[in-house]
Order: structure tokens, then C-alpha cells, then sequence
């Protein structure tokens, strides 16, 4: 509310506000006196009323003796446009009291948009697509901005969204149209109009569905039939239910000739009566229904595979078995593959089978069945007796293939196997395995396998080939514990036998404990491990020789030293430095019977490395300068190659099961005594052992040594070593 106090009198003052309902702005006009005794005004005093340029006058009279200490009175103007629009009121009044004026301004709001009505859209391309509408703009409604909005069609319909948008305000109807440039062929679209004012949106309904040019067929199969037609397969791209047309092409000509069309949706056909010739192909394309945006849009010719017409298939293949042995007394299956000529599927076949050296072939007579196989019950064929077998089949056309070529196969009973000497009680930790073989048909042993299990866990597996009939295991077993030993063996003919078992325990008197302690030799690089064995008491027995063991960190343990005298000190010059290392002894007596001692550490330095040569040489590798001793490593195959083989665009690796490190080893030395050591070390065989102060062991064949002077008697060294076996 505006107020404004009159020019000729402040105890009198002059209210005015607007109100809008729809399209109408009403002013109210208020005079009042504020204080003081009022007097009678003569009528016929002015007020004038302005809205939006039309002028509204008027005369009231106030009388301020009585009662009423205002008086109010109101003008409208109704039937305006949406916009801001301005008011003002002037009063003028007598008796000294003078006039005043005040103004203002309302905003009449618009409706909300009338829908657009939507039109048929227009295809001018795969990229094009021009909609059209009509709009329902008016001056109480208008349109300040129109959206044109697009659902896309890919096997379902995407959610709409707005492709242009027209910014120019409408108050009125009329014929509108927009051409979408993005869209592509193998879609279909749909549209709608949304128009926008600052009351809201309202949108059309959707247009007719657009169909572009539909996507070319990916894939046409064709195949003979059982009965001799040839059926197709059609793999559209197409998102809609499309035609299909197939044309089909006789020998390869170049001339096409119509075959079928396949009504929407469907995309198989099968050709019952194919014409004479040798071959047939066919191509498909994809085309629009009828009745619709874009109908009769065709994609382009996707081509078949060329099936040839009715042949005899080629002779098998693949016949299994081959060259083989089996034994007789099982039950045996003859496999084949069918190799057809024309696409069919084999229909029937013939067997035929004999002993090697027999002029008259056992045969099956022609059997019907699609499947490459024949099942023969246990006893078809003899033990050792060699046998020879051919196939042939037939597909759709009434003639068979030849013969395939002739494969052989040999019945012949497995070996058995008995383990001997290795049952109830062992009084020794180590066991070897003996056992006696047999074969029905006489052929020597050829392989043989055998493994030491305890608590049905396999424990160590070795194997062999050849006539040996003995395996000893190396294994260390625990008094006082079951075992078992499984034996297989493998005859001539390449058949294995079942497996023989064994189960056994062990009972044996063990060695006295032995006790060991560690020191460090740093000139050799060695650990030294002293071993004290004990005299034997009670049921022991003396111990006749000591193993050394090793481990890192907890991990597998090693074998440094075998068949060491007893109560001597070994030097392990294997050890590996810069890490803590565990240590322990192995007793064995003559049983054999062996016992472990107890555990002992000890933590190799780690500011040095050491360079073992194969004749037990050894030179310390220092750091100086901030360099070595250090080794970088680079692995990779030793046997590892591209081919390229015919029909093939990329190569083949084939990797062998050799592997290579090489290792850049660089270090320091520190006197003349040992540089001449290393000029004579360089030269001998390997293996050599490189030791780096980070546990790391290196076997290797040292490549050319290079050394610099560094200053006074410091050198560095360094070489290329190949990793090999120790």
C-alpha cells in the first residue's frame, strides 16, 4: 500500500493499492483524517483513476464532523493482456486542504500453454527428419519458448528428450516446423511439441512412428535339410519386426533371381525342391513393412554361404581308436567324423573290421543313424590280437562315400603289478619300494610309477621308465607312523595296470640327538656349523654321519651339506647374506634311521657379498662410492616364437619350457689380492655362486669381467651372469 500526505493539510492523508484477479487490476482508494476535529466538505471534489492508460474519474463527499473518518472507493479494469502494467490516482479536495497523488504497478500472469496440435512428420533422409505442428498460442496464453522432443527406437523406446528448442515468444496460432539433423539410419523415431510460458508447459500428443533405412542382415546361414531342401537363417539387425526378401543365385552367376519374402518378424526359410546344379547362394535384405513412415526402405544384400547341391560326402576322418591298445575285455566305442560334401548331416554308415592278416572284413552292413559312433559289448575283440578298421558313410544323396582310411587298433590285456618286500613293520626311515611285474601277452615293462602316502595324502611321487622294478624314496619317515606305497607300471602297449598298495608302519631305533652351533667366517663367506653327536644309550644306535639343513624365514628347508663326519665343524659357504638362517642337523645311522636336532639361528651380515668360484675360491664384494655389490635382473624365454600361419591375419607364440635370467652384477674390492683372485676366477666353469647382501643366490656363468680403478687399491667389477643349474 502506497501513502501520500495532501499539499495543503498533513492531518489528511491519501492510501492506494492495487489487487489482480486473472486478466483485471483493481485500484482502491482510500482518504482519511488523522487527527483534529473535521468539518464538512462540499461535494463535487475530483479523483481521477489511471490504469494501463485508461482514465477513471470520479467526485465523492466527505463529511469528517460525523462518524466516518475515511471514505473508500475502488476502479477496475479487467480484460488485459499477461505483462506489468501501471496505475496511478490523483485527488484534489478543497477548503485548504490541497490534493495528492500516488502510483503503482500489478502484473496480470498469463494461462497456462495450450497444447500444440501435433502434425505427420516428414522423412527426407536417414539424417532428416523434418516435425510439424500447429500452435494454440493466444495473448492470455502464450508460448515463450517450444521444445521439440524425440523417443528413440533401438528394440525399445528411449525416453524423451529435446532435440531444438524455438526461443521466439507466440501469442497467437499458427503452422510450425523443424528439421532434426541427427538422426541415423537402423532407427525409428517418434516426436512430440512441449510449450513452454512462465505459467507451466503443456505437451502434444506423438507423432506417427519414423522408420529410417533398416541395418543390413549380419549374418545368412544356409544348410541342407534331412529331406534335401535347403534351409536359411537370417540374422537381422534390424530393432522392428522387418520383411525380409531372399533372392538365391544358381553356380555363382551373377544373375539374382526373387525366392521369397518373409513377413515381418519372421527369419527363416526353408527351400523344399532345390533346382539341378553344383551350388546355391542366396542374400537377404532387410525392407520396411507397408503402411508406415519409410516404408519400403531396404538395407543392402547380405550373401550366404555357397551350399552345394546333393554329393556323397568325402571319406571319413579322425577314426579313433588308432594305433592304440585297449583292452579286449571292456566294452569299446569306434568313432568317426563325417565329412560332408554337400552340407547334410550323415544319415547312415557302414563299419567294416578284421584281424591283421585276414582277407575278409567283419562288417556292419549299412546302418541308419545320424550319430559317428559304433559301441562294442567286452570280448568283440581277442586279446593280443592286432585288428585293422575302415567307415564309410552317407548323407542326404543315395550314394555313400568311400572308405575311409585304414586305421588300426591292438586288444590287448593290462600288466598287473604286485609290490613285494614292503608290508607290516619298517625298522628304517628311508623305504624302497620293489615289485614284480606281469604281462599276458608277454611284452616287457615300460614305465612305472610310485608314490609314498600317509594318512591317504600323497607325500613324494617318482617315476621312470623302462624294465626297473625298485624305487627308493627320499623321504625321511617318523618312527612309530603308518604308511602307504602304491606301485602302477606300463606294459609295451602302452596300457597301465591298476594301482597295488601297500600299507606298512615304522619301528626303528634312532641315532643319538645330535646338538649344533653356528659362528661366522667372514673371510670365506661361510657359516660354520659345528655338530656334536652323542654316544648311543638305551635302545639308540651310533650315528654314522651327519646332514646339514637350511632355511630362510621360516621357508623350505634346503640341504647344504650331506654325509658329513661326525662331531666335526662344516663350512657352509652356500649360505645366503644379509638375513637370519636357520640351521639344522640330520643324524643317520646304518638302519638307515636318522633324528633331527634342535634349531639354531644366526643373522649373516649384511654390508658385504661374496663371489664363490666353482673351485671353492672366494672374494668379499664390497660397497664403496655409494656402488654395489648389487645384481639387476632381466628374465624372459629362452625359446620363445612368432609363426604365421596360412589364413591367419595374426602369429601364433609358440614358447618352449626353457627360461632365462641374467643378472648385471656390480661390486667393489678393496685390495690388489683380490682383484687378482677375480682375473683368475673369471675363467673357470661355472657354476658360480653370487651372494648379495639381501639374501639373494645367484648360479650363474660369469660373462667378460670389466674393472676400474677407483682410487688406491678400491676397484669396481662388474659382469653379465647367466643363471644356471647348480
Amino acid at each position: 500500500m502506497a501513502t501520500r500526505r495532501f499539499s495543503g493539510n498533513s492531518n489528511y492523508e491519501l492510501d492506494a493499492y492495487s489487487t489482480v484477479s486473472g486478466s483485471t487490476i483493481t485500484v482502491v482508494v482510500r482518504v482519511r483524517k488523522l487527527s483534529g476535529f473535521g468539518y464538512w466538505v462540499a461535494d463535487g471534489q475530483d479523483y481521477t483513476v489511471v490504469i494501463d492508460g485508461s482514465t477513471y474519474n470520479g467526485e465523492w463527499t466527505y463529511d469528517f464532523r460525523s462518524t466516518t473518518l475515511e471514505s473508500v472507493t475502488t476502479r477496475s479494469k479487467s480484460g488485459m493482456a499477461p505483462g506489468s502494467k501501471s496505475w496511478s490516482v490523483t485527488v484534489k479536495m478543497s477548503s485548504g486542504i490541497g490534493s495528492a497523488s500516488l502510483s503503482g504497478s500489478a502484473t496480470i500472469q498469463p494461462n497456462l500453454p495450450s497444447a500444440p496440435s501435433i502434425g505427420t512428420p516428414a522423412r527426407n533422409s536417414d539424417s532428416s527428419i523434418t516435425a510439424n505442428w500447429s500452435r494454440n498460442a493466444s495473448v492470455s496464453a502464450p508460448y515463450d519458448s517450444q521444445q521439440v522432443q524425440r523417443s528413440v527406437f533401438t528394440g525399445s523406446w528411449s525416453d524423451y528428450t529435446t532435440v531444438a528448442t524455438i526461443g521466439t515468444k507466440y501469442t497467437s496460432g499458427g503452422s510450425q516446423s523443424r528439421a532434426d539433423t541427427t538422426t541415423v539410419a537402423n532407427r525409428a523415431y517418434r516426436y512430440r511439441i512441449r510449450a513452454v510460458n512462465s505459467r507451466g508447459s503443456a505437451t502434444s500428443g506423438i507423432t506417427p512412428v519414423v522408420y529410417m533405412t533398416p541395418g543390413m542382415p549380419s549374418a545368412v546361414k544356409a544348410a541342407k535339410t534331412a529331406t534335401g531342401g535347403i534351409s536359411l537363417i537370417v540374422t537381422q539387425t534390424v530393432p522392428w519386426a522387418s520383411q525380409t526378401e531372399i533372392q538365391r543365385s544358381i553356380d555363382g552367376g551373377a544373375t539374382w533371381a526373387a525366392l521369397a519374402t518373409l513377413a515381418a518378424g519372421t527369419n527363416t526359410y526353408t527351400w523344399g525342391s532345390p533346382p539341378a546344379g553344383e551350388t546355391v547362394t542366396f542374400r537377404a535384405r532387410a525392407v520396411n513393412p507397408t503402411g508406415v513412415i519409410g516404408s519400403g526402405l531396404a538395407s543392402g544384400w547380405r550373401v550366404s554361404n555357397a551350399v552345394p547341391l546333393a554329393a556323397p560326402p568325402s571319406a571319413p576322418s579322425k577314426l579313433d581308436p588308432n594305433g592304440v591298445a585297449f583292452d579286449g575285455d571292456t566294452d569299446r566305442t569306434l568313432t568317426w567324423q563325417h565329412n560332408s560334401n554337400d552340407t547334410s548331416d550323415q544319415e547312415a554308415y557302414e563299419l567294416e573290421w578284421r584281424a591283421a592278416g585276414e582277407t575278409t572284413w567283419n562288417t556292419t552292413g549299412k546302418i541308419t543313424a545320424g550319430s559317428a559312433s559304433r559301441a562294442f559289448p567286452a570280448g568283440s575283440f581277442l586279446n593280443g590280437t592286432s585288428y585293422e578298421w575302415h567307415v564309410r558313410t552317407w548323407g542326404i544323396h543315395p550314394n555313400a562315400g568311400p572308405y575311409s582310411a585304414t586305421a588300426t587298433f591292438t586288444a590287448s590285456a593290462p600288466p598287473s603289478v604286485t609290490i613285494t618286500a614292503l608290508a607290516g613293520v619298517l625298522g628304517a626311515s628311508l623305504v624302497n619300494a620293489e615289485w614284480e611285474y606281469f604281462d599276458e601277452e608277454s611284452t616287457a615293462q615300460s614305465a612305472w610309477e610310485a608314490v609314498l602316502m600317509a594318512a591317504g595324502d600323497d607325500i613324494e611321487s617318482l617315476s621312470g621308465s623302462g624294465p626297473s622294478t625298485s624305487a627308493t624314496f627320499t623321504t625321511r619317515l617318523t618312527d612309530a607312523t603308518e604308511y602307504q606305497v602304491r606301485v602302477r607300471v606300463r606294459d609295451g602297449a602302452s596300457l597301465w595296470s591298476e594301482w597295488d598298495t601297500v600299507t606298512f608302519s615304522t619301528d626303528f631305533p634312532p641315532p643319538p640327538k645330535p646338538s649344533i652351533s653356528l659362528s661366522w667366517d667372514a673371510e670365506q663367506g661361510a657359516v660354520i656349523a659345528e655338530v656334536t653327536n652323542p654316544e648311543p644309550a638305551g635302545s639308540e644306535v651310533p650315528a654314522v654321519s651327519n646332514d646339514l639343513y637350511w632355511s630362510i624365514n621360516g621357508g623350505e628347508w634346503r640341504l647344504a651339506v650331506t654325509g658329513a663326519m661326525l662331531n666335526t665343524a662344516t663350512a657352509d659357504r652356500t649360505a645366503p647374506v644379509g638375513v637370519t638362517i636357520a640351521y639344522k642337523a640330520v643324524a643317520w645311522s646304518d638302519l638307515p634311521s636318522s633324528v633331527e636336532s634342535d634349531v639354531a639361528t644366526i643373522m649373516t651380515p649384511n654390508e658385504i657379498g661374496y663371489w664363490s668360484a666353482s673351485d671353492g675360491q672366494t672374494v668379499p664384494m664390497e660397497y664403496g662410492n655409494g656402488d654395489g655389490p648389487r645384481v639387476d635382473f632381466t628374465a624372459g624365454m629362452a625359446e620363445k616364437t612368432l609363426h604365421y600361419f596360412a589364413g591367419r591375419s595374426l602369429p601364433i607364440e609358440v614358447v618352449g619350457t626353457a627360461r632365462s635370467r641374467v643378472g648385471s652384477v656390480t661390486f667393489m674390492v678393496a685390495t690388489r689380492d683380490q682383484l687378482n683372485s677375480i682375473r683368475a676366477m673369471q675363467y673357470l666353469p661355472a657354476p658360480h655362486l653370487i651372494r648379495i647382501p639381501d639374501g639373494t643366490l645367484l648360479f650363474c656363468s660369469v660373462g667378460e669381467v670389466s674393472e676400474r680403478r677407483v682410487h688406491d687399491d678400491l676397484y669396481g667389477i662388474s659382469f653379465t651372469a647367466t643363471e644356471v643349474s647348480q
